[in-house]
């Protein structure tokens, strides 16, 4: 499934089963990381060996797996896109908080 993402758009991690710490954390998309590619941009060295598209996400607090598997506390990390959720239109928080304040 698509969701049409598009770098600066906010998501929410429902599954990571890597890193099952991350689940229900809200992120932004920073990078767009293609199946079976490597990125080696300014955000970091970022590995996709997986056949579909995956992400550069930040947030604070995020932690990163390694090649050789450790946890490390990181701002940003990849995830598969089938693992994120948007958020927009009428699920993003602000619009939420404000229709509550209503």
């Amino acid at each position: 499934m698509s969701h049409n993402f598009k770098a600066g758009d906010l998501a929410l991690i429902v599954s990571c089963p890597l890193v099952p710490t991350l689940i229900g954390r809200c992120v932004q998309l920073v990078e767009c990381v293609g199946p079976g590619c490597d990125s080696f941009s300014a955000h970091g060295p970022w590995f996709n060996r997986g056949d579909a598209n995956a992400w550069v996400v930040e947030a604070d607090g995020l932690v990163s797996l390694t090649i050789g598997k450790a946890l490390v506390e990181h701002p940003r990390c990849c995830i598969a896109e089938k693992y994120l959720m948007p958020l927009r239109g009428d699920f993003t928080p602000e619009q939420q908080k404000a229709k509550e304040a209503a």
